[in-house]
């Protein structure tokens, strides 16, 4: 977190994931599925950034505008042979997609209420971000929400 000027706030959180099988025998391989250097079900990378600006606009009032950037990295659903079938392949195995998606809130704080507008996911991306390991045909791959705008409002007693 960063404090760059009076009322700014810049926040970044970044992850990084190597996780492989890296032993394995041969049981293993039959029931998990799994191949040595599999990646596990996770992104090698994720990270946001967050920028946030307060002021008081006038006495008894304080505003807040933000704006959040996150990125999640591609990643595996499973392994890829087939749980008791260790060389054929898994016909459901898939990777989800890359995807970067945008947050953005205004929002006004009064003394016992708050009023917020915000937008997430922005520019309204349709990543897969997750791969159910069934091969149900309707609900199987899941996206990111598509573009949500609305107001927040707020009681304080």
């Amino acid at each position: 977190v960063a404090l760059p000027a009076e009322g700014w706030t810049v926040a970044l959180t970044a992850g990084f994931n190597e996780a492989k099988v890296d032993d394995l025998t041969p049981a293993e391989a039959a029931i998990s599925g799994a191949v040595l250097d599999a990646r596990l079900a996770g992104p090698e990378f994720s990270g946001s950034m967050r920028f946030n600006y307060e002021w008081q606009p006038t006495p008894g009032i304080l505003a807040n505008a933000s704006v959040a950037v996150s990125h999640v990295g591609s990643f595996p659903n499973s392994f890829p042979n087939t749980p008791g079938k260790p060389l054929v392949p898994l016909a459901t195995y898939d990777d989800t997609d890359s995807y970067t998606f945008v947050n953005a809130n205004l929002a006004l704080a009064f003394d016992q209420f708050t009023v917020a507008g915000y937008v997430e996911n922005l520019f309204d991306d349709h990543s897969v971000n997750y791969i159910h390991p069934e091969a149900f045909l309707d609900g199987r791959y899941g996206r990111l929400r598509p573009r949500t705008i609305g107001v927040r409002i707020g009681y304080e007693y």
